[in-house]
């Protein structure tokens, strides 16, 4: 009986060494960070903005990162409440992914939105939070896109009177 036990704990170790291999593991993909002129004006832009506190360029995040070709983020605050928010620059091939995980992004970041359409954007908001998301999608000349998120911590009807 010792032997055995001796035998399957030799077994168990052996085992555990053969797992400790990475071979089979799928190896992490390093992001690199991605940069568009497009981008640098967008970031030129934005600091132009008085609410507009913080702008700068970062990793896209990895749900779109192999489809977006830039990624800027930016945190304000208006007179109302905070913002914060990012652009993505994408393909027009690629634009219903950036834009579905921007809306998925507000639905789990915020509780019970409601969502109605304006134009180019889409408005998500729960006035009890409240917040008030908009994701918008700019069609470009070159037939790409620029899908804007911004999360802003006001009621739709503060932000609607912040806009005219």
């Amino acid at each position: 009986m010792k032997k055995v036990f001796k035998l399957l704990f030799v077994v168990v170790i052996f085992f555990s060494f053969i797992g400790c291999d990475n071979k089979n593991k799928p190896q992490a993909v390093k992001k690199e960070l991605k940069t568009t002129e497009l981008g640098d004006l967008l970031i030129e832009s934005y600091s132009q903005i008085p609410e507009v506190i913080s702008v700068t360029r970062d990793y896209l995040p990895d749900e779109i990162y192999e489809v977006g070709d830039d990624y800027i983020v930016f945190t304000g605050a208006y007179k109302n409440g905070a913002t914060s928010g990012f652009a993505v620059i994408v393909s027009n091939d690629n634009m219903n992914k950036v834009f579905d995980y921007a809306v998925n992004l507000a639905h789990s970041n915020y509780k019970d939105l409601q969502e109605d359409t304006y134009g180019i954007s889409t408005i998500l908001y729960n006035d009890n939070i409240p917040i008030t998301v908009s994701i918008s999608k700019v069609k470009l000349d070159n037939g790409g896109y620029i899908i804007t998120y911004e999360a802003i911590e006001m009621t739709l009807e503060d932000c609607f009177s912040f806009a005219v």
